[in-house]
């Protein structure tokens, strides 16, 4: 979320249509990454990911 943060900032700072094309490009393949992620995260721990999961947030995560 740092770097996806870096990177709308940049943007905002700079406008360029390369550098907003880039940037959203980045926020997809974030996306993409944590759905990939989250996966390895139920195989990994099973249940107790199953049951944290629901109460947190993708890109903005709480504590279970």
């Amino acid at each position: 979320m740092g770097l996806n943060l870096l990177a709308i900032g940049t943007a905002v700072w700079i406008p360029t249509p390369m550098l907003l094309a880039a940037t959203a490009l980045m926020i997809v393949g974030s996306a993409i990454r944590a759905r990939a992620e989250e996966g390895i995260l139920l195989f990994a721990f099973g249940d107790a990911y199953r049951d944290c999961a629901p109460g947190t947030k993708r890109f903005f995560p709480g504590v279970c």
